[in-house]
C-alpha cells in the first residue's frame, strides 16, 4: 500500500490492505535515492510475503539495501534474519543496547519467553540470530541515499527503543516504533524494561520534533497533521496521568 511519493506499507499483521502474517508489526519501506530502506522486519513468518510485496511496488529485492529496526521485540526484529536470508544486498541497524540481544538471539532479553508463555507468540515463532552492521546511538544522523535520518532514542515501551526522523516531500516523517500510536496512544507492559517515566519523556521528546506523518509500529499510518494525534498524550501528561494503552 502507497503511503506517500516515497513510503509504502509492505507488511502488517492488523489490516485486510496488507496482511502478511499476524506476527507482524507494520513494515514499511522507503525510497531513498537510488535504492530502499525498510523500517522494521515484522516477526519473519511472513517474510516470503513481505518481499512479494516488495515485488508488487516494482522493486527489486536487490535494491532494499538497509532494514532500521526501532527495537528487539519479536513483532518488529525477529524477521531480520529471514529478511536478510532473502534481499541479498540487505544491512542492519539497530540501537546499540539491542544489537547484542540480535545478533545471539537472545529470546529472555527482549521477554519473548514470557511472551510465549502467555499465548501472546505462538509456541513456534523463533527470534533468530542476525547479524548487525551498525549500532545506533542516539542524534545519529545517517545519510541513506541522500536522505538524513535522524536516530532519536525513545526508551519506555523497552530497553533500546530508537524513532526515525526524516525528510519525506518537503514534511517531516516520524518512524515511531512502539513509542506513540495514533490518537496518542501508548503500549506499557507487564516487562522488566518497561518504564512508564521514560515513556513519557518520550512521548514529550517527540511532541516537540512536531511530524507531519506519523508512521508507528502499529494502526494505520497518519500523513495530515500527525502533530496533532500527540495533544490528547501531552494533555494527560500535563494532567499527571498517562496517555491512553493502546490496548
Amino acid at each position: 500500500m502507497k503511503v506517500t511519493e516515497t513510503v509504502s506499507l509492505v507488511g502488517g499483521g492488523e489490516t485486510e490492505t496488507v496482511f502478511t502474517d499476524r506476527m507482524d508489526c507494520n513494515i514499511y519501506l522507503m525510497r531513498t535515492g537510488d535504492f530502499f530502506v525498510l523500517i522494521d522486519s515484522g516477526g519473519g513468518m511472513g517474510a516470503d510475503q513481505v518481499v512479494d510485496n516488495i515485488r508488487g511496488h516494482g522493486v527489486d529485492p536487490a535494491r532494499v539495501e538497509w532494514l532500521l529496526l526501532t527495537h528487539a521485540h519479536g513483532d518488529h526484529a525477529a524477521g531480520a534474519a529471514p529478511l536478510k536470508q532473502r534481499l541479498p544486498n540487505l544491512k542492519v541497524a539497530i540501537s546499540a543496547e539491542a544489537a547484542g540481544w540480535l545478533r545471539s538471539g537472545d529470546e529472555k532479553a527482549i521477554n519473548l519467553d514470557k511472551g510465549r508463555a502467555t499465548g501472546m507468540y505462538p509456541p513456534e515463532f523463533q527470534f533468530l540470530p542476525c547479524p548487525v552492521d551498525v549500532e545506533l546511538q542516539d542524534n545519529q544522523e545517517l545519510e541513506l541515499g541522500g536522505r538524513l535520518f535522524r536516530v532519536v532514542a525513545t526508551p519506555g515501551h523497552c530497553a533500546g527503543h530508537m524513532s526515525f526522523l526524516v525528510e519525506d516531500g518537503g514534511k517531516l516523517a516520524l518512524f515511531a516504533g512502539d513509542a506513540i500510536f495514533p490518537e496518542g496512544k501508548i503500549l506499557l507492559q507487564n516487562i522488566g524494561d518497561c518504564d512508564l517515566h521514560q515513556s513519557l519523556r518520550s512521548v514529550e521528546r517527540l511532541a516537540h520534533l512536531r511530524p507531519d506523518h506519523l508512521f508507528a509500529g502499529h494502526r494505520p499510518p497518519v500523513v495530515d497533521e500527525a502533530a496533532a494525534h500527540f495533544k490528547p498524550a501531552t494533555d494527560r501528561i500535563e494532567a499527571l496521568v498517562p496517555p491512553w494503552n493502546l490496548f
